[in-house]
């Protein structure tokens, strides 16, 4: 709620605050009950689908422009579907976060497969976190999404580390965790 509060009575203040504290329940509600439902393209067409299907739902609202590359990748699954749903989760949660707070222009996602491992490079041209940033999330309602982030790295095995590409004007999460190495859509 991004009212301004400095002019409000200590009442109106209680208000907002209560109001704030109840946007959020119903956001998380609605997270968890989203993050619990399989898409049906993710079940039926695999990850990169899946990916291309929500970069452009957000792309046809013109604010942010989202690309999303997969090099070296099979179109058969190279992960099992549950793998693929935590992917997915960590990166519509790293978009929804680049929205709600980045002012980015665009987002642009490279995922590949180097060895035996899945790698993916989240990267916007908005304002961004810190390694130490993530490292120290709060325990209160306060990064939220980050600390969904974690949990669903812990699910994966894998490790996200958040920077600034060479450049210095990007801000990047890149995310690795280790191939199932399967080739049949297994769940």
């Amino acid at each position: 709620l991004g009212i301004r509060t400095e002019n409000l009575s200590d009442r109106d203040k209680k208000l907002h605050e209560k109001g704030r504290d109840l946007l959020n329940d119903v956001i998380q509600t609605v997270r968890t009950t989203s993050h619990n439902l399989h898409s049906n393209i993710l079940k039926e067409f695999g990850l990169e689908e899946e990916l291309n299907h929500f970069f452009g739902k957000i792309n046809k609202t013109g604010g942010l422009s989202l690309k999303c590359v997969f090099n070296n990748y099979k179109h058969e699954r190279t992960l099992i579907l549950k793998k693929e749903l935590v992917v997915t989760r960590i990166i519509k949660e790293l978009v929804n976060n680049v929205i709600k707070h980045s002012k980015a222009t665009f987002i642009h996602l490279v995922q590949n497969i180097v060895n035996n491992d899945f790698v993916i490079v989240f990267q916007h041209d908005g304002t961004g976190i810190t390694q130490d940033d993530f490292d120290n999330i709060p325990k209160d309602n306060a990064g939220l999404g980050l600390r969904n982030i974690k949990s669903n790295m812990i699910r994966l095995a894998g490790s996200i580390v958040f920077s600034k590409d060479d450049s210095g004007i990007l801000y990047q999460a890149k995310i690795i965790f280790p191939v199932d190495n399967i080739s049949s859509h297994s769940t």
